[in-house]
Formats: structure tokens, sequence, C-alpha cells
């Protein structure tokens, strides 16, 4: 049985349309980030860490996220990942800057941390997640004292 060149090149075309939809080696991470007594984390990051890769996700205000990779092509690497929740944090107000003889408030913005310390580094978050394949992972964490 011969092929003709026509039927090879369909044949690699269809291939590599199956490879890439299989996955080839990675896949989506998306969750939802959750207080403990079930709200949403309306505000911050989710980071997934090893030694080599560094993957973020934006938590938007119904308090889910989706990684991305630096490269949109991409996807998450397979893996065990270290998970810290970052940047979760709210406005209480601006630091009082003295000025000549009155008080300016034009100076930085105060913020405050809404989630416990614990959880705004990979090493003391205590989270972690197998990444397989398309994966859901839930975080829940606690309020800040």
């Amino acid at each position: 049985m011969t092929c003709s060149i026509k039927s090879r090149v369909l044949w690699c075309v269809v291939g590599f349309f199956i490879l890439t939809s299989l996955g080839c080696g990675g896949a989506y991470v998306s969750g939802k980030v959750t207080f403990d007594d079930g709200t949403p984390l309306t505000v911050g990051t989710v980071c997934f860490e090893t030694d080599k890769e560094q993957m973020i996700g934006h938590i938007k205000n119904d308090g889910t996220y989706e990684l991305s990779p630096n490269d949109r092509n991409k996807r998450i690497p397979k893996g065990l990942y270290k998970v810290c929740v970052t940047n979760a944090v709210v406005e209480v107000g601006n630091e009082l800057r003295a000025s000549g003889n009155r008080a300016d408030f034009g100076g930085r913005r105060m913020t405050k941390s809404i989630i416990d310390k614990k959880f705004e580094s990979a090493s003391s978050s205590g989270l972690t997640c197998d990444v397989k394949g398309t994966t859901v992972y839930d975080i829940t964490v606690t309020k800040a004292n």
C-alpha cells in the first residue's frame, strides 16, 4: 500500500491536532478561594510554585482564579506545586504626612491584609496541589486576626 504525499501531510496535520487536544504534558488550573465560613475572597493573587516554575492567577470578584503561564500558548506543566495566596489587602486610609502647618493626606495608601499571614508564602501556607491534567483546586483561607 502506498501513500501519496497529500495523504501523508493530511495524517500529519490530523496527528498534530490530536496531540494538541490531548494536552501534550500540560494542564489548565482553576478554582475558587474562600474563607473558612464559605464567603469568597474577592482580591489577591494565587501562586503555584516549584523550584523551576511559578504560575499566578488573579482572584476575581467572585473568588475564582485561573493560572496563566507567561506564554499564553503554553499550558501549566504537570507536577507538585506549593501554593500561596498574596496581595489579599484592603485599603484602610492614607498615611498622614506633615506638610507645613497643615495635615496632608496625599501620602501613600495604607492597606492591611485580610487573610492570615501564613498563606502569603508557599513555604508556610501548608497548601499543595498535584497538577496531573486539567485541575480544579479550591483554596480555603482564614481571616487575619
